[in-house]
């Protein structure tokens, strides 16, 4: 198992800001880490208060990746 599966199992685990740490010493780029943060963090908010603007969001999110 390399550094790209630590990280990903890390991301399995939920342990979003210990990978984002072992992305920056190994070099990694960090960016898939905290994209799955903030998929995780939408999902979980989509159940509470904040489903609104988590919906806003997603939409938004996924607009700009189309451009």
């Amino acid at each position: 198992m390399g550094p790209d599966g630590i990280v990903r199992r890390l991301l399995r685990r939920r342990s979003f800001l210990m990978a984002v740490r072992v992305c920056d010493y190994l070099g990694l780029a960090t960016h898939n880490a905290v994209l799955e943060w903030a998929c995780q963090k939408v999902k979980v908010d989509l159940v509470g208060e904040g489903g609104i603007i988590c919906v806003l969001l997603m939409t938004n999110y996924y607009i700009f990746l189309m451009l």
